[in-house]
Formats: structure tokens, C-alpha cells, sequence
């Protein structure tokens, strides 16, 4: 009863505090096809040379607003080109465009936001999808082999840094088919929202340097194994992790994610020992992980090639993500 009292009080907190910045960071795409089919309509749609791009989706009948931002090379001037339309394999003659012509310090301040919001974007398992909203893509196409794609899927309810950026680079389309002539507080804006993430580190930072140093999963040579070691109701010891971690409640609060990469050895037993934390971005994190590892159920130890219990090493990375354990949470309840 306390552990789910502790539960549902973090929950309410996460969801009626206004200052927690739950979406704060924009979610990379991975999705092969759909990059390349984005990629094609915006160089179907848009100049070559654009430097940024905003594509807002409907999830419902194929409905697409987007703009783009080109420097017009030696003149001191850039241009923005607003789109609309009724789906990407609808002819180019039925689309709505217009343009605008904006200052260089408008072009620049609008280049300088999506430049760090794009390489702040987080690599998640976040779901962009759904039947009553609609995903919002930025784009960076700045060159023929680099294209920097992410996402957000709103409607967004919290005060976040995303939200704040989706309202204002729609209202940036809307005054673009309005014809506005007026750019300064767009461009103070701009500045406003890159000044709240212009410190944040980047992913490199945020995340772990275990990769391709440290092995992830079974660190025993498998060959001198005769079967692995099998968790109870789990597929992994990370997945354990995460159907039963409590987020620490401070980090929580705060809305900021982390993780934890630990070694443990599996005893003969099943029993998980010798608990290490290799590197971790918060000392909450590593004590959350050792706390589950210590309170993990018994598996079924590893045999060896003669069928007897033997000792094995694991290596596991726990990530926390603020919104996905909240997202996890209500799964449950329902």
C-alpha cells in the first residue's frame, strides 16, 4: 500500500505541476522509410537550398502545413515558403503556397534555434503515433548526404520547451500566409526559446560513453556456457528494470532522465551479486538500478557444458525517462 500511495503521489505530481518541462527535448527519427519519404517532399515541395523546415501532420486525412527558410545567398535577405496541403501524394497544383521575405537576423535566429533543438533531439522508444493529433517534424537538410530529421506528436498539455517551440513555429506558418511584413518578435522569440536550451548538453553528454567500451547483456563467453541463465516473467534483466523501477522523486519532480550502466554476476543460485555501478549520470540512477538488482527474483542460474550451475557476468544500461516511466505507470493502472 505505501509503495503505491508513494506511486500514484509522484503521478500526480508529474501530471498537475505547470513548471515540469515533461517534452523537453525533440525525439530523433529512425524510421528509414519514413525519413526518405519526408526527404522526398520537402525536395519535391521546397527550394534544394532551404536551411530549416517545419512539416505539421494530421494523424487524420492527410492534412500538412510547412514552412521553410532559405538564405538568399549575396542579397541581405532570406525567404520563407508556407505550404499546404492535402497529403504528400496529392498533385503540387492543389497545394497553397505563399512567401514572405524576412531579415538575415530573422533567418539567423530561426537557423541558430533548430540547429540546437535538432542536435539536443533524443534517440527514444517514445510513440509518435496516434488517432487525435498530429506529429510535428524538424528538419535540417543541409547538404545532398545529411538530413536531420525529428519529431514531437501533439497536442502537447504541459508548459514544455517543445510545446512553446510547436506553438511558435505555427504561428510563424500562419504569418507567413497572412503576409506579414512585421518580423521583430518573431526573431525575439526565436532568441527567447534558443537562450532556455542554448546550455542544455548535448546527447554525447547526457548519455553514456559505454559504447564500444563497455558490452552490453552476457559478458561470460558464450561458448564455455551450455544454456544461459533465464529471468522470471522477463526477457532481459533491463526489462525487469524498467516494469519495476521507482523513479527517484526529485528527478522526477524536476523532469530530467538519466541512467545507470551496471555489471552484477549471476550466481549459481540465480542470485545477483557482486553489483557495480560503471557510470552513471546521476548518483539517484545507480542507487534506483542497485536497489532492483538486489530485489530481483531468482533466475535460473547458467549452466555449463555438463549441465551444472555455474557463475555468469551481465552488463546492463537502465535508461530513465521521465515521460516514458510516467507513460508506463498509467499502463498499469488501466
Amino acid at each position: 500500500m505505501k509503495r503505491f500511495l508513494f506511486l500514484l503521489g509522484l503521478l500526480l505530481n508529474a501530471v498537475w505541476l505547470p513548471a515540469q518541462d515533461t517534452y523537453r527535448y525533440l525525439e530523433l527519427v529512425n524510421d528509414t522509410a519514413k525519413r526518405q519519404e519526408i526527404r522526398q517532399f520537402l525536395t519535391r515541395t521546397l527550394s534544394l537550398h532551404t536551411q530549416v523546415c517545419y512539416l505539421h501532420y494530421a494523424a487524420w486525412g492527410d492534412y500538412f502545413r510547412m514552412w521553410g527558410l532559405q538564405e538568399n545567398g549575396h542579397r541581405k535577405q532570406a525567404t520563407l515558403y508556407a505550404i499546404k496541403g492535402n497529403g504528400f501524394s496529392a498533385p503540387d497544383s492543389t497545394f497553397c503556397k505563399h512567401k514572405v521575405a524576412v531579415s538575415l537576423s530573422v533567418c539567423q535566429a530561426v537557423q541558430r534555434l533548430f540547429k540546437k533543438a535538432i542536435r539536443l533531439a533524443e534517440d527514444t522508444d517514445f510513440n509518435t503515433m496516434g488517432l487525435d493529433g498530429y506529429t510535428c517534424y524538424f528538419a535540417i537538410p543541409d547538404s545532398a548526404d545529411a538530413f536531420h530529421l525529428t519529431q514531437i506528436w501533439t497536442p502537447l498539455t504541459d508548459s514544455s520547451f517543445c510545446r512553446k517551440l510547436v506553438d511558435w513555429s505555427d504561428s510563424v506558418f500562419q504569418r507567413i500566409m497572412h503576409h506579414e511584413t512585421d518580423w521583430e518578435q518573431t526573431e525575439h522569440t526565436a532568441n527567447r526559446l534558443w537562450e532556455e536550451i542554448q546550455n542544455d548538453p548535448l546527447p554525447e553528454d547526457r548519455f553514456p560513453a559505454w559504447h564500444g567500451i563497455w558490452a552490453r547483456g552476457l559478458l561470460t563467453p558464450r561458448e564455455t556456457l551450455g544454456d544461459t541463465a533465464r529471468f522470471a516473467g522477463y526477457p532481459t534483466i533491463e526489462a525487469y528494470c524498467y516494469d519495476n523501477m521507482i523513479y527517484p522523486e526529485e528527478m522526477l519532480k524536476q523532469g530530467k532522465g538519466g541512467y545507470a550502466f551496471c555489471q552484477l554476476d549471476l550466481d549459481t543460485l540465480g542470485i545477483a551479486t557482486n553489483i557495480l555501478t560503471i557510470q552513471s549520470s546521476h548518483e539517484s540512477f545507480a542507487e534506483e538500478v542497485t536497489r532492483l538488482l538486489r530485489q530481483m527474483p531468482h533466475a535460473l542460474p547458467a549452466l555449463d557444458k555438463q549441465g551444472k550451475p555455474v557463475s555468469c557476468t551481465y552488463g546492463i544500461y537502465v535508461q530513465f525517462r521521465p515521460y516514458r516511466y510516467l507513460r508506463r505507470l498509467k499502463e498499469k493502472q488501466e
